[in-house]
């Protein structure tokens, strides 16, 4: 098989594995590869830049006080130090909006397509597992449990 060199090709062949797995890709504006997994959606974000490099996320829409974000930060940090390859981050959405993201996303190198393929379910594991910590934490450290 020989590897694919171009944006195009990438976005073929994650569209391609993705629906012989069972999910229904579609190519978002900016071209990354959205898909739905237990009910949240994941994207695979491909750079130009740099095609042998991917990352694979999970960004969830919230909003928080002045109280909460500053937790919301104490939890992230806590789930990149927990876990091998998730890491975990606040970002906020546009100018527009008061809405912010709560990121976790898994860089990986496409060295074979195969490589992707292998490991896509043990990365979307891991990513839940951490979305999961997020939450515990948060209830952990905004109720002052100890």
């Amino acid at each position: 098989m020989e590897f694919i060199v171009d944006k195009p090709g990438l976005q073929r062949m994650y569209i391609d594995f993705l629906k012989k797995a069972g999910y229904e890709p579609e190519i978002e504006a900016q071209g990354d590869i959205a898909f739905s997994h237990k009910n949240m959606w994941f994207c695979i974000e491909i750079y130009d830049e740099d095609l042998d490099f991917g990352r694979l996320c999970l960004m969830i829409e919230t909003e928080f006080d002045e109280e909460r974000i500053f937790y919301a930060y104490i939890a992230a940090s806590e789930v990149s130090g927990s876990f091998k390859l998730t890491k975990s981050y606040i970002r906020n959405g546009n100018i527009k909006s008061d809405k912010q993201f709560i990121v976790f996303a898994i860089g990986f190198l496409l060295n074979h397509p195969d490589d992707f393929k292998k490991n896509l379910e043990r990365m979307l594991d891991e990513m839940l597992g951490a979305y999961q910590e997020f939450n515990e934490v948060m209830k952990k450290i905004g109720t002052n449990e100890k």
